[in-house]
């Protein structure tokens, strides 16, 4: 699952040839790990089973999110708070409602 997302989030950075494929992918698995939690998934639920788009699409941003904000939060924290909650939305779409 990690190398079919790599090449997404790695179109998402400004200068891709400069960028450290060890930390972008640490942040795919953080990301991924984020969806399991918010989709109330057992851990490594996706190292086995295909991710639904709107998952997918949370992944990628939220990893390109990490990596583009590890210094910092170059837009200030109102346009951080707004990518949460598109995030969050897109991951609802594939989210195990079961109690």
């Amino acid at each position: 699952m990690m190398d079919d997302i790599l090449p997404f989030v790695l179109s998402n950075m400004p200068d891709e040839k400069n960028v450290d494929d060890a930390v972008v992918k640490g942040f795919i698995a953080a990301a991924i790990s984020y969806a399991e939690s918010y989709q109330r998934l057992p851990k490594g639920t996706y190292a086995h089973q295909t991710m639904g788009e709107d998952t997918k699409r949370a992944v990628i941003q939220l990893a390109s999110y990490f990596y583009q904000t590890r210094i910092g939060f170059p837009d200030g924290i109102k346009k951080g708070s707004a990518v949460w909650n598109e995030l969050n939305a897109k991951l609802r779409a594939d989210r195990n409602w079961d109690i």
